[in-house]
């Protein structure tokens, strides 16, 4: 209950898009993690991130990512900026061998642009509804704590995705 109290819970509106999400950890806890944001500018935060190791523990420092970036949402407007925040801070508290991939990304409802950043996570996709066609959005960055060395923000850098009017759909392609 204290793992699922910690994701969104039904729909959230984002001008004429909803946004809607579900997680089934593999264990009774884990490090899986999902958070929609709403951003002091009106624009939203979508996180999917995921914890190495499993159990307690796995479910203890996604708990610590859902605090941070709930605390670092209104400082950081770029995706990139807000993973290079969030890995410093991991960097400071996680051992060694412990990591968090993640895509963070800001939804703009007003301009229907998605702009996003990924540490090492999973490929996003993006269904064309008007088309059928599914477009593969990969990026090469390494993931949150994995270097303890600032290397990450050489490899983190945005991206936008143009999304047609309330027909695209963002979607986490399984691991």
């Amino acid at each position: 209950r204290l793992q699922s109290s910690l994701v969104p819970q039904g729909t959230t509106s984002a001008g004429e898009r909803e946004i809607v999400g579900s997680m089934e950890p593999a264990n009774e806890v884990g490090g899986d993690y999902y958070d929609v944001l709403h951003l002091p500018d009106g624009r939203i935060g979508l996180a999917i991130a995921d914890v190495s190791g499993k159990g307690l523990e796995g479910c203890l420092v996604m708990t610590m990512v859902s605090v941070l970036l709930r605390a670092l949402r209104g400082t950081h407007t770029s995706p990139a900026a807000m993973l290079a925040a969030l890995d410093e801070r991991l960097c400071e508290s996680l051992r060694p061998g412990v990591f968090v991939t993640m895509v963070y990304a800001v939804l703009d409802p007003e301009r229907g642009t998605l702009v996003w950043a990924s540490a090492g996570h999973n490929p996003l996709l993006v269904r064309r509804a008007a088309t059928g066609t599914v477009e593969r959005l990969a990026s090469p960055g390494i993931p949150l704590a994995a270097l303890h060395t600032g290397a990450i923000r050489r490899t983190l850098r945005d991206h936008t995705v143009e999304l047609a009017p309330a027909v695209a759909q963002l979607l986490e392609r399984a691991g």
